[in-house]
């Protein structure tokens, strides 16, 4: 597995835990999914209301969302010496001692800058507005736009 090596300190972006609990209703059904063992005052909660969906689009649309919102999510942006060998969604070891980073991230975005010998690299976990998540997330599983008609974050 190849490893990054910066040219200057990369951009770093650290992102909590989003939901530990999701709902997801339409107007004749609704499913949830949630992490176990989470006390209470730790839970965090969303309710996604969709326009139309079966009891198994609900449930699976929850289950997608809280798949994607569970975890912390990192970031990582930044320049090395020009490389055409890395391929997206690749992982690649990333070392930042002064983030605390010493993982394998997956190659989500690469500009090349071939007149100064350079590509910016960035790394990590995909971000997605709420609404470009859900909409991916229904159209996987319905193959349809369905929309989302409201979004509640509940903490």
């Amino acid at each position: 597995m190849p490893e990054v090596n910066f040219v200057a300190e990369p951009e770093v972006r650290l992102a909590a835990r989003r939901a530990t609990h999701v709902t997801v209703k339409s107007p004749t059904a609704e499913g949830s999914a949630s992490l176990g063992g989470i006390p209470v005052e730790d839970m965090i909660e969303h309710i996604i209301y969709i326009e139309a969906g079966s009891a198994f689009v609900c449930e699976s649309s929850a289950q997608a969302l809280l798949d994607a919102w569970k975890e912390e999510s990192v970031s990582v942006t930044g320049t090395i010496e020009v490389t055409v060998l890395s391929r997206f969604r690749e992982r690649i070891g990333v070392f930042i001692p002064t983030a605390g980073i010493d993982d394998d991230l997956i190659l989500q975005k690469k500009v090349h800058n071939v007149a100064e010998g350079t590509s910016t690299l960035t790394l990590g976990t995909a971000y997605f507005s709420d609404q470009e998540l859900l909409t991916r997330v229904l159209e996987d599983i319905t193959g349809l736009g369905l929309g989302i008609t409201r979004l509640d974050h509940i903490e």
